[in-house]
Order: C-alpha cells, then sequence, then structure tokens
C-alpha cells in the first residue's frame, strides 16, 4: 500500500454548512476502495481562486490514506461524479527519504 493525500472542494453555496456526512461519504468511498483513511483534516470555507459552477467559496477537507495503486481511479470515478464535490486532486506522498550517515571511508 501507498500513501496519498487527497484534497476535496465541497461547493459553499450547494452545501450551506459542511455536514460530516459529506466527509463521511468520501471517507467511505475511500474505504470502499479498500483504503484506509489515516487522518481528515478541514480547512474550512475559503475563496477560490477563480468562479467554478458559478460559485465562488468553497469547503476544502485534507484526506490522508493508504490505498494500492490501482484503487485510485475508481476513487477519482466516484469523486467525478459525485453532485458536491466541485474540485479534486490526488497526490501520492513520497517516503521521506532517509539521512546518509557518513562512514570512514567517505570522510576527506
Amino acid at each position: 500500500m501507498r500513501d496519498y493525500e487527497l484534497v476535496v472542494i465541497f461547493g459553499a453555496e450547494r452545501i450551506g454548512t459542511l455536514a460530516a456526512s459529506h466527509i463521511d461519504a468520501v471517507a467511505d468511498r475511500v474505504s470502499a476502495e479498500g483504503g484506509e483513511v489515516n487522518s481528515v483534516n478541514s480547512w474550512g470555507k475559503r475563496k477560490l481562486s477563480y468562479p467554478i459552477r458559478g460559485e465562488h467559496e468553497g469547503y476544502y477537507v485534507l484526506f490522508e490514506f493508504s490505498a494500492e495503486p490501482m484503487q485510485i481511479s475508481n476513487l477519482e470515478l466516484g469523486l467525478r461524479l459525485s453532485e458536491d464535490v466541485m474540485r479534486f486532486m490526488v497526490t501520492r506522498q513520497e517516503p521521506s527519504p532517509s539521512p546518509v550517515l557518513a562512514t570512514e571511508g567517505n570522510k576527506r
């Protein structure tokens, strides 16, 4: 399994107030595709850079999860079909590089 980040923008006018059910629906979709949600961070209501579907504000939510690479395309398809999701982006988190220890042979 690999680690991923998913940022979802929900339509502010369509939802009114961001219900926990919208966040749970996305988390359930990740779980339904065989992934495991590690954390959910709501960034709240923010102004969009440009209007999307006539809306000027959106609710941003960050999901960190683990999943197999083959499951990501099904997750993206489900998010594309959701009417409450204005935009989303899935990115793979790279493992943090381990520090290289200096050895006697590498010292100058």
